[in-house]
């Protein structure tokens, strides 16, 4: 956090968050420094894993029979409603992974085979009522875990800022490779073509800023 005291203040967290606006009001920062309620329930609203489900059905359906044998089909994934939901999805897949609308960083993951157990269906009861809903995914074998990382500027468009490369085990982050976007997406080419890469990246910047002019 960079204080410019009667300048302005830059404030930059790893994310916002209700309780970390009410820590900063307390600490003095300036009210006008900070995103306001309505901007806070955007992020919230936007970090939930529902929308991960709605930008692959809408990459899936926009980028056309050329390149879908490069993304994996929406059908892989629902949001459940209740636990019945669950079962029936894990009886057709057998190896699927729960997770909670909102969570991060290995939090709020649940690795299920065959059926489930009893202390599975208390933590999908507990997260239906507190959350509204369970994301199942049937779970694939994992070669390379990457994430596209994108931000926005005083203009309010979207852009593409890097790649992230990690490593991770049983949904927990191990470690990062530090590396240009070229040598990662060089990394990346032994699994996927470099225009699905191209295609994907675009389509999420047009489903982001699609998202971000509904708040600005």
């Amino acid at each position: 956090m960079a204080d410019g005291a009667s300048a302005g203040w830059e404030i930059v967290p790893w994310g916002w968050n209700s309780a970390l606006r009410k820590k900063l009001l307390q600490e003095g920062c300036p009210a006008d420094s900070l995103p306001d309620d309505k901007f806070l329930g955007f992020i919230r609203h936007n970090s939930r894993r529902e929308g991960a489900v709605e930008l692959l059905g809408q990459l899936w359906n926009d980028g056309g029979d050329s390149w879908k044998s490069g993304i994996v089909s929406p059908e892989y994934r629902i949001v459940a409603q209740n636990i019945q939901e669950v079962e029936e999805f894990l009886g057709r897949m057998g190896r699927v992974v729960l997770k909670a609308p909102l969570s991060g960083s290995g939090k709020g993951i649940r690795f299920v085979a065959g059926e489930l157990m009893e202390t599975d269906r208390g933590w999908c009861r507990r997260t239906l009522e507190r959350q509204g809903g369970v994301v199942v995914e049937q779970r694939l074998d994992v070669v390379q875990e990457f994430a596209m990382l994108f931000g926005y500027g005083p203009d309010a468009e979207v852009r593409f800022v890097g790649y992230s490369l990690f490593y991770a085990a049983n949904g927990a982050y191990k470690w990062n490779l530090l590396a240009s976007n070229g040598h990662i997406e060089g990394l990346l080419g032994k699994w996927v073509a470099p225009d699905v890469l191209e295609k994907v990246r675009c389509g999420v910047e047009r489903f982001l800023q699609e998202r971000l002019d509904e708040a600005v």
